[in-house]
C-alpha cells in the first residue's frame, strides 16, 4: 500500500514539473523559443563545426562560421517567400476575375455555386447590411510594433547558435564531471550522443531532399507553363520544412496561380496535382528510405508534436516540433536502457572501455545492452 501510494505521489510530483515547465515556456515564448530554435539548429551544424576545429580553427572562428551560414539561409527564407508571396499578392485581382469567369463558363454543371457567388457578393452590395470598419492606422501601428520584436528574437536566435556552438565542449566536460554513477553517466553521455545524431541526420537529410524536390518542382511548373517556375521551386522548398501546414498552403497557393494562368479545369488544377504527385514520393518513398528506421517517425505523433508546438510557440514552435519528438525517442530509447540497467547490477562493475569522442571530447563508454527494437 505504501509502495503504490508513493509511486502515486511520484507520478503526482512528475505531472506537475511537467505542467509547470511547458506553462514557464508558454509565458517566456519570447525568451525561451528563440534559445531552443537555436540549439536545435546549432546542433544541426555541430558536426561542420567539429571538422573546422580539426583543421586548427578556434571555437570561436568555428561558431562564426555557422553563423554566417544561418545568415545565409535566413536570406534565402525571406526571399524564398518575399518572392512568390508578393507576386501572388500583385495577381490577387487578376486571380479573382479568372475565377468569376471560370464560374461563369462552369454555368451549365455548376449553377448551384454560381448562385451562391451572386448571394455572397449580394451581402456586400446591400446596403442595408452592416459592414466592420477597420483601422489601417491600427494595421501599421501592429506592424510597426511586431517588426523590433522579430529583430529582437531573430538576434536572440543567432546569438544562441553562436554560444552552443562555442561552448558544446565545455558542456561535454560539465557532464562528465557530474557526481552520478559512473554506468548512469554513460548512459546519460550515449542519451545526448543518440539526441545529436539523431536531430544532425535528420535536419541535414530532410534539407538536402527539401532542396531536390525544390529543383524538382522548378522543372515541373516550367514543363506546366506557370510563370516565375523558380519562385514556386525555392517557395516548395521552405514550405517543405513545415509538415501538414506547408505542403497544404503550396497546394493552395497553386490552384490560385492555375486560376491566373490557365482557363479549363483541368489546367487549372494541373500545377497543383504535379506539386501533390511529386511530394506524395518525395515523403512515402525518398524521405522514408533515406532516413531509415532509426529516424522514422510515426506519423500521427509527428502531427500531434506539431499542432502542440504550434500552439506552444507559434512558428518557432513548428520548427522544434520534430527534434522534440526525436528527442522524445531518444529519452525512451534511454530509459528503457536504464531499466535494463538496474535489472542487471552487473553492469555497474563493467570497465571504462576506450574512448568515444562527441564534440570533440574523449569520453569513457559503457557497454550497454543494444537499443530496444
Amino acid at each position: 500500500m505504501q509502495n503504490t501510494m508513493a509511486a502515486g505521489a511520484r507520478l503526482s510530483l512528475i505531472f506537475l514539473a511537467i505542467v509547470a515547465f511547458f506553462s514557464v515556456a508558454r509565458v517566456g515564448q519570447q525568451l525561451f523559443a528563440p534559445i531552443a530554435l537555436g540549439i536545435v539548429v546549432g546542433t544541426m551544424f555541430l558536426p561542420l563545426s567539429r571538422r573546422i576545429e580539426r583543421l586548427g580553427a578556434p571555437k570561436m572562428l568555428a561558431g562564426l562560421v555557422v553563423v554566417m551560414l544561418v545568415f545565409l539561409v535566413t536570406f534565402i527564407f525571406v526571399i524564398g517567400l518575399a518572392l512568390p508571396v508578393s507576386d501572388f499578392i500583385d495577381r490577387g485581382p487578376q486571380m479573382w476575375r479568372s475565377f468569376r469567369l471560370e464560374l461563369a463558363s462552369w454555368k451549365g454543371t455548376l449553377g448551384s455555386i454560381q448562385e451562391a457567388q451572386r448571394q455572397f457578393s449580394g451581402l456586400f452590395h446591400d446596403r442595408h447590411v452592416s459592414s466592420v470598419q477597420v483601422q489601417n492606422d491600427n494595421g501599421v501601428q501592429s506592424a510597426l510594433m511586431l517588426g523590433p520584436v522579430i529583430v529582437k528574437e531573430y538576434l536572440l536566435f543567432v546569438v544562441s547558435v553562436f554560444f552552443f556552438i562555442a561552448n558544446a565542449a565545455k558542456l561535454w566536460h560539465g557532464i562528465r564531471g557530474l557526481p552520478i554513477e559512473r554506468p548512469v553517466k554513460a548512459m546519460l553521455m550515449r542519451f545526448l550522443d543518440d539526441v545529436e545524431t539523431s536531430i544532425s541526420k535528420y535536419l541535414i537529410t530532410i534539407a538536402a531532399i527539401n532542396f531536390a524536390l525544390g529543383l524538382v518542382i522548378w522543372a515541373a511548373m516550367a514543363v506546366v507553363g506557370l510563370s516565375n517556375a523558380y519562385e514556386w521551386g525555392l517557395l516548395a522548398v521552405i514550405l517543405n520544412f513545415i509538415p501538414f501546414l506547408g505542403p497544404a498552403i503550396m497546394t493552395l497557393m497553386l490552384v490560385f496561380a492555375g486560376l491566373s494562368s490557365f482557363h479549363g479545369l483541368v489546367p487549372i488544377l494541373l500545377p497543383a496535382i504535379v506539386y501533390l504527385l511529386l511530394h506524395m514520393i518525395e515523403s512515402q518513398v525518398v524521405t522514408s528510405q533515406a532516413l531509415g528506421a532509426a529516424t522514422r517517425l510515426n506519423p500521427f505523433l509527428v502531427f500531434v508534436s506539431f499542432a502542440f508546438w504550434i500552439w506552444l510557440w507559434g512558428p518557432a514552435g513548428g520548427f522544434i516540433a520534430i527534434p522534440a519528438l526525436l528527442t522524445g525517442s531518444s529519452l525512451y530509447r534511454g530509459a528503457a536502457r536504464y531499466g535494463r540497467y538496474k535489472e542487471q547490477p552487473v553492469l555497474a562493475s563493467l570497465e571504462a572501455e576506450p574512448h568515444s569522442t562527441v564534440a570533440g571530447l574523449d569520453r569513457p563508454v559503457i557497454s550497454l545492452p543494444a537499443r530496444p527494437s
